[in-house]
């Protein structure tokens, strides 16, 4: 890390370096051992740095931390009444676990690093990987890395390749801190603040067209508005010269938006399906229409009313063992893959862990978000990384009302990202340039 090296302790230099290699592989396929062998030597550093400078006092501070342990006193309760306990304590461990502990470290990490540019070096990395990976959606694939699992795309994709709900909903998350960083960017002359966000959101389009995910298109063009309106002009109102760019932009954006749907809509079709559509006719129109999600969704919503307060058991899959979905033969007409889940977060939430489950959940991010949005007054800064973690949680919440990707590696990104959000809003010294 060179120039780190000679300012920063070399406990530090380790848990940064355990953070850029854990956030570096998590949009990555096929990597679950590793994420696990990153993720807990990172937590023993993270800690280490903390009480190593304020005491162990410091664990205490982590915002919304008797929440998070309220969330995962209820979920491991849950094994209880599973019908599938050993799935339930794997889930556990992978979805909710690993993730509490990425945020507590990250937390840590952003707080007491001394380093705020290397703690986006590590999603950077993942983004660029990412984004090769994608290439592929275009570009013919060499044999020796070809898998032969199918990730939701016509081409074959590299072996760690996420799939395209993954990959997509990784992009989105990034979406808020690179806002941040564009803005910050803007005051400095350096290659790197001129080029760097640029490359940055070009990566993160091109892995959403390779994905051809209509929601996390969508996920964008509402979380980028929402992000300067949240931020105004360095906590000024608007101005209305400023609101009307904003607005010929929001428009250009809905109107490129609507063309990557219709172009989208159109990869998705078999050559022959394009072949038959007839002139003027819109492939995204047709596939809205056959859109099976609203038919899934109340089928679910049904079940969840069964077990209201308590759900299930917690996991994504476990709701599928429970009431044996996988034999419905109604449900299997809807999609090839309504029988594994709701493929909306709230409604997974309910069916495994109840209103009670829910209720926590929706908690724990008002809480985080409060936070954020408490520390805004404090500096420039604090208020961009406010934006960027209200952001963040947004574009969350939004792309997962059509599926529920915050299980395993993009659990941990979400999480990750907040935590060392909020660790930087909290730092006593100010934000440096290093």
């Amino acid at each position: 890390m060179g120039d780190v090296a000679d300012t920063l302790s070399p406990l530090i230099v380790w848990a940064l370096g355990f953070w850029v290699a854990l956030m570096a592989i998590l949009p990555l396929g096929h990597v679950t051992a590793l994420r696990t062998g990153l993720a807990l030597p990172l937590l023993g550093l993270a800690i280490a740095v903390a009480v190593k400078q304020a005491g162990w006092q410091s664990i205490s501070k982590v915002p919304g931390l008797a929440i998070w342990l309220a969330l995962l006193t209820w979920c491991g309760l849950s094994a209880w009444w599973s019908p599938a306990p050993d799935v339930t304590w794997s889930k556990f461990r992978f979805d909710l676990l690993i993730p509490f502990l990425a945020y507590v470290a990250a937390y840590h990490m952003g707080r007491f690093s001394g380093a705020p540019k290397y703690l986006l070096l590590g999603p950077l990395v993942g983004t660029a990987l990412l984004a090769a990976l994608s290439l592929f959606a275009w570009l013919p694939i060499p044999e020796w890395i070809k898998a032969e699992t199918q990730f939701g795309t016509y081409a074959p994709m590299p072996f760690w390749y996420p799939g395209v709900g993954e990959a997509s909903a990784y992009s989105v998350l990034l979406f808020g801190p690179l806002l941040a960083w564009w803005v910050v960017a803007r005051r400095e002359s350096s290659a790197i603040a001129t080029w760097g966000p640029a490359l940055a959101f070009v990566a993160v389009l091109a892995i959403i067209v390779a994905s051809n995910r209509r929601n996390a298109l969508v996920v964008l063009l509402l979380s980028t508005p929402l992000f300067f309106v949240l931020f105004g002009r360095d906590g000024k109102p608007l101005s209305r010269k400023l609101i009307g760019g904003l607005c010929a932009a929001f428009l250009l954006a809905a109107a490129l938006v609507a063309g990557f749907f219709e172009y989208g809509a159109r990869e998705r079709m078999s050559p022959e399906q394009r072949s038959a559509l007839a002139p003027n006719t819109s492939a995204a129109l047709i596939l809205i229409r056959a859109e099976p999600r609203p038919k899934l969704w109340a089928y679910y919503l049904e079940k969840a009313t069964q077990h209201p307060w308590r759900g299930v058991g917690f996991g994504r899959t476990v709701p599928a063992v429970f009431y044996d979905t996988k034999s419905d033969q109604t449900l299997a007409s809807y999609d090839a893959h309504a029988a594994t889940h709701a493929h909306n977060l709230a409604l997974n939430w309910v069916l495994q862990t109840g209103v009670i489950g829910l209720a926590i959940f929706a908690t724990l991010l008002i809480a985080v978000a409060r936070r954020a949005w408490r520390k805004r007054t404090s500096s420039r800064d604090h208020r961009l990384l406010a934006c960027a973690v209200i952001a963040t949680i947004f574009a969350m919440l939004l792309r997962n009302m059509t599926d529920d990707f915050l299980v395993y590696g993009i659990a941990i990104m979400f999480w990750a990202m907040l935590g060392v959000m909020l660790g930087l809003l909290d730092r006593r010294l100010p934000f440096d340039r290093n």
